[in-house]
């Protein structure tokens, strides 16, 4: 069976452990459904971000399109707006349309920032890229053009380390070596990334598809789950 892919937005509040849909399945305005996509909260305009995604797997096909959410009074509703439409033919002066990047929002220089992701024929990407943002309807791109970098990457997850003041991004699908665990940190605002060293033991199995988070307390980021070679999805937290 064809897999579906939807666009509806939902909030979970745990003050009343439940959930409240703000835009549902199919509405008009809202960004088209897909997979795969960049999801950051811009802290300083209090909104959702969406970039890029896969919107078909057959044949795969990503975007370049930046949306925004914001809610309306009472937080349970809200509107979308687009700040950046698909443009399949921009290489230069933004990212070209793809699908499982890396993304954070950069909390000190106010900015979205990608790394990677895949494109429509499934190949890994490897730039770094900024979203600047221009008011509430719309910003710009820079390639960060950084001298060092990882290795092309996908299906990883990338997060905000305030307390260092760096975008990390960690295991993930490589370029040329498969499922990687290797950690990278590029500073806030523009820099070169530079690999974080990592213990030879413990380390988690080698994954893509994870998901981790910094926590600003506790100076310690927490990766869960993902997809294992030779094993399938994962349930483990580091």
């Amino acid at each position: 069976a064809s897999t579906k892919l939807v666009n509806d937005l939902w909030a979970y509040r745990p003050s009343s452990s439940a959930w409240t849909q703000l835009s549902a399945a199919g509405a008009s305005n809202a960004p088209p459904a897909r997979s795969h996509a960049v999801a950051v909260w811009d802290s300083e305009d209090s909104r959702l971000l969406i970039f890029s995604g896969e919107l078909s797997e057959s044949p795969f096909q990503g975007t370049n399109d930046v949306w925004s959410f914001a809610l309306a009074a009472g937080g349970t509703s809200g509107a979308w707006t687009v700040l950046a439409t698909n443009n399949s033919a921009c290489t230069v002066t933004c990212p070209l349309p793809r699908y499982a990047s890396q993304g954070a929002w950069d909390g000190a220089a106010g900015t979205l920032r990608i790394f990677g992701g895949q494109n429509s024929t499934q190949s890994v990407l490897s730039d770094s890229w900024t979203w600047t943002p221009s008011g509430m309807t719309t910003g710009t791109w820079t390639n960060d053009n950084s001298p060092t970098q990882p290795a092309g990457r996908a299906e990883s997850a990338m997060v905000y380390d305030s307390t260092h003041g760096v975008v990390v991004t960690g295991p993930g699908l490589s370029l040329a070596a498969g499922n990687v665990g290797d950690v990278w940190a590029a500073p806030s605002g523009h820099g070169a990334w530079q690999p974080l060293p990592v213990a030879v033991a413990p380390t988690p199995p080698l994954r893509r598809l994870t998901q981790w988070v910094w926590d600003d307390a506790g100076s310690v980021f927490y990766l869960y789950g993902g997809r294992v070679a030779s094993v399938g999805a994962a349930n483990d937290l580091w």
